[in-house]
């Protein structure tokens, strides 16, 4: 089942995320069941995409009757293994390494911020929201003592590939990469690219043709 999960192709995965997202919010309105239907037009995608895309990782659904949301959520937490924490590393305490420390979204979906790591000396040694800030030159030493498992970049672009081999040096499980450079997995770290430019370039493209 692991090897088969591990083939899954992205846009499935990504979508499953969707749907959790969705089913905690039609749980907050005191909802206990949803159809395939509703799932599908809160999100823009068609009835049969959603249980194609369940349909892959089990059966879940009664004809007639939908799906649980209480089981639902609890069957995509377990296969986005959420039904733990996460411990994560905050590179680059800039204005958005910041904003996302402070974001609450983290705590809520099972990701903790243990560690902070720049190079500034000002920084190094202080803490910010009750995080320790390291030295990126201890990044190997204290990502083995913190048990890090994903580290998020938002380094300016000139200090990526040196921080990202470092990153790789220590055994680092995953890396989630705000910065503008494109960052491709090696060695035993996954990454995934977040480019907001790229994202607003695919916006002004289809604003200025259709």
């Amino acid at each position: 089942m692991r090897e088969k999960l591990g083939k899954m192709p992205l846009p499935i995965v990504e979508r499953l995320s969707v749907y959790l997202l969705t089913l905690l919010d039609i749980k907050s309105e005191g909802r206990v069941s949803v159809s395939s239907l509703e799932l599908a037009e809160r999100n823009g995608f068609s009835s049969a995409q959603v249980r194609k895309d369940l349909s892959c990782f089990g059966t879940f659904g009664k004809k007639g009757t939908g799906y649980d949301i209480d089981l639902l959520i609890e069957k995509i937490r377990g296969i986005l293994g959420l039904k733990r924490t996460w411990r994560l590393a905050l590179i680059g305490l800039g204005n958005l390494g910041k904003a996302l420390i402070t974001h609450k979204g983290f705590t809520t979906r099972a990701f903790e911020f243990v560690a902070i790591f720049e190079k500034k000396p000002s920084l190094v040694g202080k803490q910010y929201k009750g995080i320790q800030i390291y030295n990126i030159e201890n990044l190997d030493k204290i990502a083995k003592a913190k048990r890090i498992e994903i580290v998020v970049l938002t380094i300016p672009k000139e200090e990526v590939a040196g921080v990202y081999e470092k990153v790789i040096v220590a055994g680092i499980p995953a890396a989630l990469n705000f910065t503008p450079v494109r960052l491709l997995s090696k060695g035993n770290t996954l990454v995934k690219n977040v480019n907001f430019f790229q994202n607003l370039e695919t916006l002004t493209f289809y604003l200025s043709n259709f």
